[in-house]
């Protein structure tokens, strides 16, 4: 069961990143502005509100889920996520982060690792459509929302 926890935290944090990414109109019409890979309508707080699973037909909010995921995107390229779980202990995520062709791309700072994450956002909701593990080795397609 831990291990589902975690899998839907981090598909809630993929989420969250993908609807603050998807807010963008575009970068390309200030390119000397030093900000131009980031999408500004990512930058600030974003709380994930529900995950959906389309072969399933079913959508589970945060709160049935049991998690809380914020992700705090800033305007200097750095990024933070916290996610707390049914133990109350909150996970918090740093790192850098960046945007492309409504792909996010966040770089831990724990480890360096990247992740890639398609997105989309239409006024204040974000959807990153992305997968969800339901057991080990075995992932359905799954769409989270944030706001």
């Amino acid at each position: 069961m831990d291990k589902l926890l975690k899998k839907i935290v981090t598909l809630s944090i993929i989420v969250i990143l993908t609807l603050l990414m998807t807010n963008c109109k575009s970068d390309s019409g200030n390119p000397t502005s030093p900000a131009s890979d980031k999408d500004q309508n990512l930058i600030g707080k974003w709380q994930l509100v529900e995950a959906f699973i389309p072969s399933m037909n079913i959508t589970v909010t945060a709160e049935q889920l049991g998690i809380s995921v914020v992700a705090e995107f800033k305007a200097d390229g750095n990024y933070s996520m916290t996610t707390t779980d049914t133990t109350a202990t909150p996970k918090i995520e740093t790192g850098t982060w960046t945007t492309a062709n409504g792909t996010l791309t966040l770089k831990s700072s724990a480890d360096g690792t990247e992740e890639k994450i398609p997105y989309t956002i239409t006024g204040d909701t974000g959807i990153l459509k992305s997968t969800y593990e339901i057991q080990p080795g075995v992932e359905i397609p799954a769409e989270y929302k944030f706001k």
